[in-house]
């Protein structure tokens, strides 16, 4: 999977928060199988249930990896996105 595909699965990709682990660390890890990069917006959608407010900074910072990309429709913005730590 490359950028230009994780930018269509961002566009047109729903998950069920129904089919989703229980757990924080679990679906966590689920979401992170099912695509490589995410950016705060769709990881707080899908971790509202366990993570609210500044909470869910806080454990992005301790379990995944931000990367700061180039948004490739406005050269001059900066996309962050999380991707799995280990």
């Amino acid at each position: 999977m490359n950028f230009n595909d994780d930018i269509v699965m961002t566009l047109d990709y729903k998950l069920d928060n129904s089919i989703l682990a229980n757990s924080t660390e679990e679906r966590f890890t689920k979401l992170f199988d099912v695509k490589s990069k995410w950016n705060r917006e769709e990881m707080q959608a899908y971790m509202q249930d366990f993570i609210v407010g500044d909470e869910l900074d806080k454990f992005l910072l301790r379990n995944a990896k931000s990367v700061k990309e180039q948004n490739p429709f406005d050269p001059s913005q900066t996309i962050i996105s999380y991707m799995k730590k280990f």
